[in-house]
């Protein structure tokens, strides 16, 4: 009887732990097939660029995932491995991609610092972080999938503007 109680409380923890880190995604939508959702455990305000205790409020930082269609995965290798560029990466097994971007609300502009690339089983295989010289802040166009981004990453910043403030 003992080894049961103990069994369902390990199953209990493992089954709500998995549920957890779902909902820690939030969906934004799709598009070309590719569904997007961003870390609400990553999302935080930056710091100002010259002083690491003030923080920017103008600038959002947060995670985004791309789940990819198969045709997305194909035509993602079929770019990558054009001029062989990284043959021994396995590009057609990428399930999805973790990019760090950043939002400047006030320019309405967006941008990309890294992405990784991971498979079905959660396997990292690719990573790249740009060169900060090579960061550049892209304008948002309207009615976009960018703008539709910004929009549920400028709202969720709203509506949990302490929690952004305390993020570490």
């Amino acid at each position: 009887m003992k080894r049961i109680s103990i069994l369902t409380l390990v199953l209990l923890f493992l089954l709500s732990s998995s549920v957890l880190a779902a909902i820690r995604w939030h969906w934004i939508g799709y598009n070309v097939g590719n569904t997007f959702y961003f870390d609400t455990a990553t999302i935080h305000y930056s710091y100002l660029e010259n002083n690491n205790t003030v923080q920017d409020k103008n600038i959002i930082s947060y995670s985004l995932k791309t789940a990819l269609t198969e045709q997305s995965r194909l035509n993602l290798a079929k770019y990558m491995n054009k001029d062989e560029k990284n043959p021994t990466i396995p590009w057609e097994t990428v399930a999805y991609m973790i990019t760090q971007q950043n939002i400047n609300v006030a320019n309405k502009t967006i941008t990309n610092n890294s992405v990784q690339c991971f498979d079905k089983n959660h396997v990292l295989l690719f990573s790249y972080k740009f060169k900060p010289a090579d960061v550049q802040f892209q304008e948002v166009m309207l009615d976009t999938f960018n703008d539709q981004i910004y929009h549920h990453i400028v709202r969720y910043a709203a509506k949990h503007n302490g929690e952004l403030e305390n993020h570490i």
